[in-house]
C-alpha cells in the first residue's frame, strides 16, 4: 500500500491511499465537513469493492458495504470515524487511487484495546508508531500485525506472506523485524495486548467462518522459515457478500 501526502483546494488537509487488487488494510483519519459516513469519505471507488469495519466497542465487524453502480455504497450506513479499522476490498484488477479529506481530528487517547486483537489506526493522518495508535507505550507480550497487500494474500491468515508481524517480549521488540514506528498515513494494524504470560489470546474475528490460528509471539528466524512454506486455502467470503473473483 503505497501513501502520498497531497492538498486540496477548500479543504483543511487531504492524503492518497493507493489500494492494491484484493484486500487492503486502510483507515480514514480526518473529519468530513459533512460527518463521516461512509458515501461522504469514500466517493469513488471501482464498482464491486467492499468495505468492512471493526467495531473496537463491539470487538467485531459491522455489515458488509458493496459498491453498486446504480445505488452507490449499500447499505451505506457505517460510520467511518478517524482511527477505526477498515478492510477494503479492491475489486479492480489495477491499484485504485483513494483520497481521504477533511478537518484534523482531535485524538481520544488512551484506547482501551482489552486483551484481545483489536483493528485501529492513527487518528489523526500522520505516520504512527505503536505508541501514537495506542496512546501510552504498549506492555509486554503485545503483538502488532501489519498486512502486506498483494495478489494472493489473505487478511485471515495471519501469518508470512500476508503479514509482518511484531511482537514485544522481555522489555524489547523481537528482531527481527523490530520495532513498529512506520505504519503509514490510512493504514490500519491488529493490535493484541496481552496482561499475563499465561493468558490465552482469541484470534481476530474472522470475515467468515473458517476458523483462524490464534495470534502468538513472532517465532525464531527457524520456525518463520516453516511457517512460510505452510500453505493454507482461502477462506470463503464473508456471509451474504459478494466478492467477485478478486483475493480475500
Amino acid at each position: 500500500m503505497t501513501l502520498l501526502a497531497a492538498t486540496l483546494p477548500g479543504r483543511a488537509a487531504s492524503y492518497l491511499v493507493t489500494n492494491q487488487p484484493g484486500w487492503n488494510l486502510i483507515a480514514n483519519q480526518l473529519d468530513g465537513p459533512n460527518g463521516n459516513n461512509i458515501r461522504v469519505v469514500i466517493q469513488n471507488a471501482p464498482i464491486g469493492s467492499q468495505v468492512r469495519k471493526f467495531n473496537l466497542a463491539t470487538k467485531a465487524f459491522g455489515s458488509v458495504e458493496l459498491l453498486t453502480a446504480a445505488g452507490g455504497w449499500l447499505p451505506g450506513t457505517n460510520i467511518l470515524n478517524p482511527g477505526e479499522g477498515i478492510y477494503f476490498s479492491n475489486a479492480s484488477p489495477a491499484s485504485f487511487i483513494m483520497t481521504f479529506s477533511g478537518n484534523p481530528h482531535v485524538p481520544a487517547l488512551p484506547l482501551n484495546i482489552g486483551p484481545n486483537p483489536v483493528l485501529v489506526a492513527r487518528q489523526t493522518n500522520a505516520v504512527a508508531s505503536i505508541s501514537d495508535i495506542l496512546g501510552y507505550n504498549p506492555p509486554n507480550r503485545t503483538v502488532l500485525y501489519q498486512f502486506i497487500p498483494g495478489a494472493g494474500h489473505d487478511p485471515n491468515v495471519f501469518a508470512s506472506p500476508n503479514y509482518t508481524i511484531y511482537g514485544l517480549a522481555g522489555g524489547a521488540w523481537i528482531t527481527p523485524p523490530g520495532q513498529p514506528t512506520n505504519i503509514h498515513v490510512g493504514e490500519s494494524v491488529w493490535i493484541s495486548g496481552f496482561a499475563t504470560a499465561s493468558q490465552s489470546p482469541t484470534p481476530p474475528p474472522p470475515l467468515s467462518r473458517s476458523p483462524l490460528p490464534a495470534p502468538r509471539m513472532p517465532a525464531s528466524t527457524s520456525s518463520r522459515s516453516a511457517t512460510r512454506s505452510a500453505r493454507r486455502p482461502a477462506p470463503a467470503p464473508p456471509s451474504g457478500s459478494v466478492i467477485s473473483s478478486h483475493p480475500c
